[in-house]
């Protein structure tokens, strides 16, 4: 999660990153500092590909195929953030009444159809 966030900062902050990940292997948290700057390393060289793949796919899909990337790209957001804020029990919580609904809204459809039907 913590490298999720990382991933949202913008490129300029990315020499502080580095002057910090040093600063950690200085005073003894030498896996935290190399794990960030592994992954200040990894967004330098893959931001440029992953930018240029990103809008060669989105640039060939239909607009409600676009609209449905965002869509599924705000969820994944919003759950991340919930994540973040509120902690494993509550994402937990909320996914599993995610996966609930979307398991029962098939069955409301059915019975709606149904009632619906003239007789």
């Amino acid at each position: 999660m913590f490298s999720l966030l990382l991933a949202l900062l913008p490129e300029e902050t990315w020499p502080l990153l580095l002057v910090v990940a040093g600063l950690l292997v200085l005073v003894g948290a030498r896996r935290l500092g190399l794990g960030l700057l592994g992954l200040v390393v990894f967004l330098a060289l893959a931001t440029p590909f992953l930018g240029a793949l990103v809008s060669e796919v989105l640039a060939q899909l239909t607009p409600t195929q676009q609209y449905l990337v965002m869509l599924a790209g705000g969820l994944f957001f919003c759950l991340s953030l919930v994540r973040l804020l509120l902690g494993r029990a509550v994402y937990a919580q909320v996914m599993g009444h995610l996966i609930y609904d979307l398991l029962r809204w098939p069955f409301r459809l059915l019975g709606w159809l149904l009632r619906q039907r003239p007789r």
